[in-house]
């Protein structure tokens, strides 16, 4: 193209030069403060020696040149006009067919006999061409076909990676897509049957944040020329959801050691300071996981009164005498806050988790504060068992069908208490002043992952979870 163009150009410049001499009279002379005419006819027969080689055209003779030397005439005086200029014209015009025009017409012919002759050697498919494919970015828009509630989990989470590629999802049907992801057992809208199909269980995919890289393994296959794209996208998925991870981990880590702060101060003063610490960690896991934030709550619903025990005979017990019982049954409200916070966390939204917490939670603070030391590990024991059935009911809101919530959060209680309490005196260490503040972190990654996982596998999902080793 570019041999074409010069050629083009070449052409247009000589046809111009012919067709203005149909109206304009060029006369051709010449002057130089340091050339002489000898000079200048040996820059003239350089010049135009290939049309006088090739083309066998007389060539300007001394006398020539310096006739028309300071713009002499055919009269021979200066500044008279110079000599007629159709001779030099005809001299211009053919060096720029011998030099340009020619020359590039013929490179523009032996360039496309070679881009023929190729055309039968090169598979755009083929391995030369791998490292091309897979920079290529890619731009996908996967069709979502599944109930509402669970596909929105998804339809808020578009992805871009450094490279250019885009992950969008839709629910839309009148949208073209890439590719049809399928939870639901009725048939696929008729806009979308042309696109691949993805038949995937909410359970191996959804269920989880852990799950999520399922579906981009499940997807590749149906898109193998997305593969590339498909690989950073699910690179860049699971980073941010590590980032998001590590973030939660943190608001954690500060939770558990302003609460193990809270064993130097009164009871009363201690549980409602726990109460804003609660508060103060559900925004940040609200806000991390784009959850909207709790509604206020009056203090009064903060820490309602433990029923008084009573006899058998359903007689109140004396005060004095009921410590025991006051403590039974504040480790009660404890345990179903746990379960209470997995089912509204899962189903039931903002309010009825952070008030199931509170509520049932605040006034078992303050009994265990009063047993001093012993109160000091079971407290920390419950900030942590709470911070992390916390985070679990946070980060998997609106993943669970109301169905299974209540079973969701019963085996969460049975693994957060069991796991928390094999790493209790790892994390008591880890909370203890002067402690290293790094080292709960980690600590609290393997809590989580371990629940994390052991979760996902008594689900049945048939997927491992995409995540780092747990150390």
């Amino acid at each position: 193209m570019l041999h074409l163009c010069a050629a083009a150009w070449g052409a247009g410049i000589a046809l111009s030069l012919l067709l203005r001499g149909l109206v304009v009279r060029y006369q051709f002379g010449w002057e130089s403060t340091f050339l002489d005419a000898t000079q200048v006819h040996a820059i003239v027969s350089v010049l135009f020696a290939p049309l006088t080689l090739l083309l066998g055209l007389a060539p300007f003779t001394l006398q020539e040149i310096a006739a028309t030397q300071n713009f002499a005439g055919e009269s021979g005086v200066a500044g008279a006009g110079g000599a007629a200029g159709s001779r030099w014209v005809g001299m211009y015009v053919g060096l720029l067919l011998l030099a340009v025009v020619l020359p590039r017409l013929a490179l523009a012919a032996w360039a496309r006999w070679r881009e023929h002759r190729w055309q039968g050697h090169i598979d755009p498919q083929g391995p030369a061409f791998d490292t091309l494919r897979a920079s290529l970015p890619g731009d996908l828009v996967i069709g979502l076909y599944g109930p509402q509630a669970q596909a929105q989990v998804l339809l808020g989470a578009s992805l871009q990676t450094p490279e250019g590629d885009h992950l969008r999802f839709t629910d839309h049907t009148g949208q073209p897509v890439d590719a049809v992801l399928a939870w639901a057992t009725d048939p696929i809208p008729p806009a979308w049957q042309a696109a691949p199909h993805v038949a995937l269980r909410w359970e191996d995919f959804g269920a989880s944040w852990v799950l999520e890289p399922t579906l981009f393994d499940r997807i590749s296959p149906a898109l193998p020329a997305q593969h590339h794209a498909l690989a950073r996208l699910r690179a860049a998925w699971v980073e941010r959801n590590e980032l998001r991870f590590g973030q939660a981990l943190q608001a954690l880590a500060q939770h558990l050691r302003a609460c193990a702060a809270l064993t130097r101060l009164p009871p009363d003063a201690a549980a409602a300071q726990y109460a804003d610490q609660v508060r103060a960690l559900d925004a940040t896991l609200r806000a991390l996981h784009g959850e909207p934030a709790a509604p206020a709550m009056p203090s009064a619903q903060l820490a309602p009164p433990l029923p008084a025990p009573r006899r058998i005979d359903g007689t109140a017990l004396a005060l004095g005498t009921s410590a025991g019982a006051a403590a039974g049954a504040a480790a009660g409200a404890k345990a179903g806050a746990l379960i209470d916070l997995g089912t509204g966390g899962l189903t039931l939204g903002a309010g009825t988790a952070l008030g199931a917490l509170l509520g049932g939670t605040t006034a078992w603070v303050v009994r265990s504060l009063q047993k001093k030391d012993e109160g000091r590990q079971d407290l920390l024991q419950h900030a942590a068992e709470a911070a992390c059935s916390h985070y679990l009911a946070i980060a998997h809101q609106q993943r669970m069908p109301p169905g299974d919530a209540a079973p969701r959060a019963a085996r969460w209680h049975a693994e957060v208490t069991g796991t928390v309490a094999a790493h209790g005196a790892a994390l008591a260490a880890a909370l203890q002043d002067g402690a290293n503040a790094e080292a709960l972190t980690p600590l609290l990654r393997t809590v989580l992952m371990g629940i994390l996982q052991r979760s996902c596998a008594a689900e049945g999902a048939g997927a491992a979870p995409a995540s780092p080793p747990v150390v």
